[in-house]
């Protein structure tokens, strides 16, 4: 594993119960701004294609896109409905942790600094 991915994971783990971080926030904490897809990569790698997102090895629920939504690639899910329902199932393990919700979104405020 690479230094890079070291770091990647570390910084996952490190976003606290109801907050929400970015895959470039990610990426700009682990000293490679523009890294996010990498970030998306090592994460998903990391966690495999798992359909319950408490099996993860990383907090996949408090990592989001830039604008806040879950990324759930068709590429990995084809099935629309499968990317729905997981989307569905991390929102309420992140809200059940203290996350807050504006309109489907997470609240700006409780996204981790970089």
């Amino acid at each position: 594993m690479t230094t890079f991915a070291e770091s990647v994971l570390a910084d996952a783990q490190a976003t606290m119960p109801g907050e929400w971080t970015t895959y470039g926030d990610i990426a700009k904490r682990c000293g490679s701004p523009g890294a996010a897809r990498a970030v998306g990569v090592i994460l998903f790698t990391a966690n495999g294609k798992q359909s319950d997102p408490r099996k993860c090895v990383n907090p996949a629920w408090r990592i989001r896109k830039h604008d806040g939504t879950m990324s759930i690639t068709p590429s990995h899910w084809p099935n629309a409905s499968d990317r729905a329902r997981i989307a569905v199932k991390c929102n309420k393990i992140w809200v059940a942790e203290g996350g807050r919700l504006i309109d489907g979104k997470p609240d700006p405020a409780q996204r981790r600094a970089i």
